[in-house]
């Protein structure tokens, strides 16, 4: 079994690696934000954690030019908070330095989701329709692997009084296929 799995890793690493400019790529990032304090009905303090796992998937269809979809999955830590939150949504993105090691995205995009933060209210399920912004730096490691960092924002565009954003600063991972 061991020698099976060497093999497959070996196959995938040369597969990979023998690609030259890959027009697919998938890749994911974790963020843990400490949000805010609130005060719990005995009169004790308490951080609110937000949660966010997102998976997402690009296509070259340009030479600098980049449209994807994107899944965030979300879990707020506090009080009667009505967890889990999911929201997805398609993106497009622009390469500014287009190097060998270094590419700097600028993103826009649409989503939808169920998470929703109005004023000092605790985060609700409430469906919310965002727009995306945000910018990212990815390093090539190797020839299919990157590391990337940034910052995104889903800030809904429905009519909700005191209404701000889910901001994301980010470390992932990306593989291109």
């Amino acid at each position: 079994m061991r020698t099976i799995i060497i093999f497959l890793l070996c196959f995938v690493t040369y597969f990979l690696s023998s690609q030259t400019e890959s027009k697919y790529s998938i890749g994911a990032y974790y963020v843990a934000l400490a949000d805010h304090q609130q005060t719990l009905s005995n009169g004790q303090l308490y951080t609110v954690w937000e949660h966010y796992l997102n998976i997402s998937g690009r296509y070259r269809f340009a030479k600098n030019w980049r449209a994807g979809i994107e899944v965030t999955f979300a879990k707020v830590v506090g009080e009667n908070i009505p967890n889990p939150f999911l929201f997805g949504g398609a993106t497009i993105d622009y390469d500014l330095l287009r190097s060998k090691k270094f590419n700097l995205f600028l993103r826009g995009g649409l989503s939808v989701g169920n998470l929703s933060f109005a004023g000092d209210e605790e985060p609700t399920k409430r469906f919310t329709f965002n727009r995306i912004i945000g910018i990212s730096l990815e390093y090539k490691i190797y020839k299919f692997l990157h590391i990337n960092t940034g910052y995104y924002n889903h800030l809904p565009l429905n009519n909700i009084p005191y209404k701000y954003g889910i901001a994301h600063p980010f470390i992932g991972v990306r593989l291109e296929l």
